[in-house]
């Protein structure tokens, strides 16, 4: 393969300007592997249309989908040219043109910096942070608050952490570090008005963390037992939505 393309007669709705009008927030979009994505009104659940990436038997498939922050974009994790069995470089496509391009490579490496993926909202990052500080966090574990004030990446290397920026004040930086943690933990996070959550876990448990923006120090956090009949609680994950906090059950994630 020596490029992605899309299929021509996407569909009508997406590239009109009532769509491109609407909050990037109060859209969902899903991507199925075998190169389709769909846009769902997040207040209806109904599908607002759909667009087909054209791929390669057999190939990766998609891997990821967000909107860019103005919601004239839509930037999906998809099948690396020279070998499509490998995953993943970012496209983006135009919605008024529907046209595709690469705009990044893999993840990690330096070609992802110029971006800023937060919660399924893409952000240039020199519009948040002058001269992006931000390095070695996965773009899915970048949360922006609600009122844009604040950014905090969640990561695991050598033990969880929060890494805080305080986007008031050209990106000041500040790690938060729970203390007492052996062993290994898989962390995630997500806000709820003005607050922020971390969520920890192990196979011997969890534990949740309260954040207000400015803190300087985690406490000992809240400890999470296991429901019975559940999945170890290093396969659940956090989220927030309606003014309450849902912990999650995933089913499955791709390795390559």
């Amino acid at each position: 393969m020596k490029r992605a393309f899309l299929t021509l007669g996407l569909f009508a709705l997406i590239g009109s300007s009532p769509f491109q009008a609407q909050d990037p927030r109060n859209v969902i979009l899903a991507a199925r592997r075998s190169g389709d994505v769909e846009f769902i009104d997040s207040q209806t659940l109904q599908t607002l249309g759909s667009m087909h990436f054209s791929l390669p038997v057999p190939t990766s498939g998609l891997n990821g989908v967000s909107l860019g922050a103005d919601g004239s974009t839509v930037f999906v994790d998809g099948p690396m040219p020279s070998d499509p069995h490998s995953c993943c470089v970012l496209y983006a496509v135009d919605l008024a043109t529907f046209q595709a391009k690469i705009v990044a490579s893999i993840p990690g490496t330096a070609s992802r910096d110029s971006l800023i993926r937060s919660d399924g909202i893409v952000y240039p990052a020199a519009r948040l942070i002058p001269g992006n500080p931000i390095r070695r966090i996965s773009d899915n574990l970048l949360h922006l608050s609600p009122g844009g004030q604040w950014l905090f990446g969640v990561k695991s290397f050598r033990g969880p952490a929060i890494e805080t920026y305080d986007l008031t004040r050209g990106g000041a930086h500040q790690e938060l570090r729970p203390v007492g943690l052996t062993g290994d933990w898989w962390p995630t996070g997500a806000w709820l008005g003005g607050l922020f959550y971390l969520n920890v876990r192990s196979d011997s448990g969890g534990r949740l963390w309260t954040v207000t923006p400015g803190t300087i120090q985690l406490d000992a956090g809240v400890p999470l037992t296991q429901p019975n009949g559940c999945s170890p609680l290093r396969s659940v994950e956090i989220t927030a939505a309606g003014g309450k906090l849902f912990l999650y059950e995933t089913f499955g994630f791709k390795v390559d």
